[in-house]
């Protein structure tokens, strides 16, 4: 049975389309608050993230020109290639993700899942549970405990930190060490991947010497998914 692999995006020969949506939002006439940034994102076919702010509001977008799938159609699994998996046109405005002032107050926005029931592009197969938006998010709810409040240089600041720090690591690890046990024959190792983890999983090298700081607990938390752990021992 002969099968057909597409690869083209939705905008590929529409890239001038977007440029109706772009003049919107440079336009004062037309964006005057949160409800018109809205419409004005909707109006770009590019899949980005759009943020907005003024002295009242703070509002998200999630723009694209996003196909209406089939009734009946797997997202996980190929589907035939004729006309009862085509799509059924696109997704309208109220389709799509977005949202003025949350109730918590702020946006984070980091490779993630726009909202909970929102579907991975077909490119990535499929989102887990663990994003590079918790190192934002759990550093911002630290922060606003209490105070509900974070300065512009600390935002400056959580997001420094959030750039270099393995969110697999602080999410995942502490539960592979569970799972890992006592054996005395990984306590070395077993000990510098917890030292990794309360540092907060950083990747970075801040003494400019050519290595990351806790680089063996890297290296070997870097091949754990490709070897099992095995004594092992500092050079």
């Amino acid at each position: 049975m002969p099968v057909a692999i597409v690869s083209e995006r939705s905008t590929y020969g529409r890239e001038v389309d977007s440029a109706i949506g772009f003049a919107r939002l440079n336009n004062p006439d037309y964006v005057k608050d949160a409800k018109t940034f809205q419409k004005a994102a909707h109006g770009i076919d590019y899949t980005f993230n759009w943020f907005y702010a003024d002295n009242r509001d703070i509002a998200y977008f999630a723009s694209g020109l996003l196909p209406r799938r089939a009734k009946g159609t797997a997202f996980d699994f190929p589907r035939w290639g004729d006309r009862r998996h085509d799509w059924q046109g696109w997704l309208g405005f109220k389709a799509h993700v977005r949202e003025v002032n949350p109730e918590r107050g702020y946006f984070v926005s980091w490779n993630n899942r726009q909202s909970p029931k929102w579907a991975a592009p077909d490119n990535i197969w499929a989102w887990g549970s663990v994003h590079r938006s918790d190192a934002l998010e759990e550093k911002i709810r630290r922060d606003i405990r209490g105070s509900r409040t974070v300065s512009l240089t600390r935002a400056v600041g959580i997001m420094a930190d959030a750039a270099t720090q393995d969110t697999r690591a602080t999410s995942v690890l502490p539960w592979l060490l569970k799972a890992i046990g006592r054996d005395r024959r990984t306590t070395e190792a077993r000990t510098a991947l917890k030292r990794w983890v309360r540092a907060g999983a950083p990747r970075v090298d801040r003494d400019r010497d050519g290595a990351y700081a806790h680089q063996q607990a890297i290296a070997l938390f870097d091949t754990g998914g490709r070897t099992a752990i095995t004594p092992w021992r500092t050079t």
